[in-house]
């Protein structure tokens, strides 16, 4: 062998060194492009019934995102790409949603459905309208029979 086919052929070996590396960089960033956004919710669980405070936590991951809400509110994640977001429960059925977009525009949605059943809720906000309608009524120095009489 000459030497001029050596140095060829260490040529021609670099080149496709340097091109395999180029089309595997390549593809190694394409797979975000076919990923495209996702979200992993790790607390609450779908379908989840909340005994014990109206005021949760939804927390989970989201990958390959450029923005994020969480019921309509933007929300951001940390370094390692994790959300921790306080969320207040209404007694009975709650619908929480999350949404997400990449920097191409695709556009991802998860919803969580939980149940929330404090202690006595439903008892306490009908015994907190009572409390409020009789204060008002004591407080009042006409009857309300004074007042229909009046139109």
């Amino acid at each position: 062998m000459s030497r001029y086919n050596t140095a060829k052929i260490i040529k021609n070996s670099i080149y496709a060194l340097f091109t395999i590396i180029i089309i595997g960089y390549a593809l190694y960033n394409f797979r975000i492009f076919i990923a495209g956004p996702q979200i992993d919710i790790l607390r609450p669980q779908n379908g989840e019934t909340i005994t014990e405070s109206p005021l949760i936590r939804v927390q989970g991951e989201a990958r390959n995102i450029a923005f994020m809400e969480l019921n309509n509110k933007q929300i951001d994640t940390n370094e390692e790409s994790k959300f921790n977001e306080p969320v207040l429960l209404y007694p009975g059925y709650n619908v929480i949603t999350i949404f997400a977009k990449d920097k191409f525009g695709r556009t991802v949605e998860k919803q969580i459905e939980l149940v929330y059943k404090g202690e006595d809720s439903n008892n306490n906000i009908i015994e907190n309208i009572l409390e409020t309608a009789t204060t008002s009524l004591e407080t009042s120095t006409s009857s309300p029979v004074d007042s229909l009489e009046e139109f």
